[in-house]
């Protein structure tokens, strides 16, 4: 009686399909986020604090900088002992502005739930808006494979992102970063353009969103390449598009302003983040390092990248190489977390590649693969995490 239901209602049936699999998904992460937020005392790590301290900011004192959250990260009472979350020049924050923009709505919920905007329940609410925007982009790179592929090959494309690579980590383990956010919009931009209806709104919210990839992560920008080629432009439409890029951009020039009196100046294009050198040994060390090496740590972004190879998909292979040669420029390109994260961003451009190679495969060997992938990132997952519990806490 159901199925018959289902087959005069096929919307249902899709909406169905995606709750049952995108809830395993959240309540998986949300388990994993949480129970480690609880047992560490803090759900934001690394760069977060620097996000976090802006947005606290805007939210409670209407500023970009309050003593008020500093004060509280700098003498922050961990679960053994008290320690420093900034690890920055607190006169200026080296951090964009735009990840702090993406999670004030949940701060604004968080400060209705609870009166302490200093409580872990307020850094839980922008780990889960990690964890939702993670998800969010995975359903719209499916939505974009499955305009390509069959269901089989784009459902277990996904199934084999988020347990075969660093996503699970990035959305279960530590989603209060700048990735999720980027991660989303890479992915919804990708799949808006594919069937892009042109109208001045639409093509003006497209330049919006655009804008706001480099606010939230500058090196990204690079991967707004294929976006901006598969469309068809003309004048007036590149200046609508150019006036919603500018409108986002505007936030950011505002604290570059407010923090170094200039809106010339972005931290990461100076020396007072990082240095940047060109080096192929660099780049090889970014790929294949035992430390961080995307393709040693997630290979199912090697097998990704040969798929856009032998899709012929040159402008996403452009953006990737390009990525890869930024990020391994930069000093700290070796950086800390699971893996290679200096290039999330490009992951729904690589599932393109994933979903394009398992549909050279039978689905046996469809399967083999994802297995395969996803035992040997748990492996890793388990030597990272589990093993290391205190030095990552």
């Amino acid at each position: 009686m159901f199925r018959q239901w289902l087959q005069y209602n096929p919307c249902m049936g899709i909406k169905l399909n995606f709750i049952n699999k995108y809830l395993i998904f959240f309540l998986l992460s949300l388990t994993l986020f949480v129970a480690h937020a609880l047992y560490t005392k803090h759900a934001i790590y690394g760069d977060g604090n620097g996000y976090y301290v802006t947005a606290q900011s805007l939210l409670y004192d209407h500023t970009l900088k309050s003593d008020t959250i500093l004060t509280h990260l700098k003498n922050f009472p961990g679960r053994d002992y008290t320690f420093s979350r900034v690890f920055w020049d607190e006169n200026n924050n080296p951090y964009s502005i735009g990840t702090s923009l993406f999670w004030l709505p949940a701060l604004v919920i968080a400060s209705v739930v609870s009166n302490n905007p200093l409580d872990l329940f307020h850094e839980i609410s922008v780990g889960v808006t990690g964890i939702i925007f993670m998800l969010t982009g995975l359903y719209f790179i499916e939505k974009y494979l499955s305009n390509i592929f069959d269901e089989h090959v784009t459902t277990l494309t996904i199934y084999t992102l988020f347990f075969g690579s660093n996503i699970l980590y990035y959305t279960g383990l530590e989603p209060a970063l700048s990735h999720q956010p980027a991660f989303f919009l890479v992915a919804f931009l990708m799949y808006w353009s594919q069937e892009f209806i042109y109208s001045p709104k639409r093509i003006f919210v497209l330049g919006l969103l655009m804008g706001l990839l480099p606010v939230t992560r500058l090196v990204d920008l690079v991967l707004l390449i294929p976006i901006f080629f598969s469309l068809k432009w003309n004048w007036r439409r590149l200046i609508v598009l150019g006036l919603g890029f500018i409108l986002s951009l505007l936030p950011q020039l505002f604290l570059q302003y407010y923090y170094f009196g200039t809106i010339f100046k972005n931290s990461y294009l100076t020396e007072s983040v990082t240095q940047w050198t060109l080096s192929i040994p660099h780049l090889i060390s970014y790929l294949f390092s035992f430390s961080h090496g995307l393709f040693i740590w997630s290979p199912i972004f090697l097998l990704g990248f040969y798929g856009l190879l032998k899709s012929r998909r040159y402008l996403m292979v452009l953006a990737i190489v390009l990525l890869w040669i930024i990020g391994s420029s930069w000093s700290a390109y070796d950086s800390a977390g699971f893996g290679q994260r200096l290039s999330f961003s490009a992951i729904p451009y690589l599932a393109l590649g994933v979903a394009y190679f398992y549909h050279q495969l039978t689905k046996p060997a469809r399967w083999t693969s994802a297995i395969i992938f996803s035992l040997f990132n748990l492996f890793l997952l388990y030597g990272f995490f589990i093993l290391n519990w205190k030095n990552i806490s």
